[in-house]
């Protein structure tokens, strides 16, 4: 599960709500489902975890445990738009916002170039929410005859206790930074009485997936 989360509130709850409330989180979200907007468990290693209660650590200075998961950050997943070959670049998280639209606003994200990428039209559904910028890649090191290689990457950059003012994640493509994501695009959202979600902290493994559901050229 995508969480990214240290606060003891509904946001670490079962769908994001307690017996119905709060009510964004009724209406605000995936129309497939009526509207809900989490089909989520719920965060398993909370910071609303008991003392005595299975958890990893580590623990704040108050002795509250430190809000854990398994987040994730997309390298790239290869798309084609208009026969061109693209690639998304993402952040999943949860909890999620209101209608699952992040706060970007122009203090929270750069695009570096705007004739190559833009922001994805996909914001989320029940499972995840989406941070996510779209590219158009080198065509030919993506298809083509040409024996070259594309560089994709990125950087992150927790801004660890007390705060997340500074944290960033950018998405490289082609070599060349694409875009940035601040942490206060993830800030607190009160439309769903839900705290800040941190630029990912935990390290992470490399995982390469191919699937079905990539399209052809």
């Amino acid at each position: 599960m995508p969480y990214t989360y240290d606060a003891c509130d509904v946001g670490t709850v079962q769908n994001q709500t307690v017996n119905g409330i709060p009510r964004g989180a009724t209406e605000g979200g995936d129309p497939t489902y009526g509207g809900a907007l989490s089909f989520l468990p719920g965060q398993k290693l909370s910071r609303c975890t008991c003392p005595g209660e299975s958890h990893p650590g580590p623990v704040h200075a108050d002795g509250t445990y430190v809000g854990r998961a398994a987040p994730e950050i997309d390298v790239f997943e290869a798309q084609v738009v208009n026969g061109a070959g693209d690639v998304s670049q993402s952040c999943q998280w949860a909890p999620f916002n209101y209608e699952y639209q992040w706060f970007n606003t122009t203090d929270n994200y750069v695009i570096y170039d705007e004739d190559a990428t833009h922001l994805n039209l996909y914001k989320g559904g029940v499972f995840q929410q989406a941070t996510s910028g779209v590219s158009v890649t080198n065509q030919e090191c993506y298809e083509r005859e040409s024996a070259c290689y594309a560089v994709y990457g990125f950087e992150y950059k927790p801004e660890l206790y007390p705060g997340y003012d500074n944290a960033y994640i950018i998405w490289i493509n082609d070599g060349k930074p694409a875009w940035m994501q601040r942490g206060g695009g993830t800030a607190a959202d009160t439309q769903v009485e839900i705290s800040a979600r941190p630029i990912p902290q935990e390290p992470m493994v490399r995982n390469l997936q191919i699937q079905n559901l990539c399209r052809r050229l």
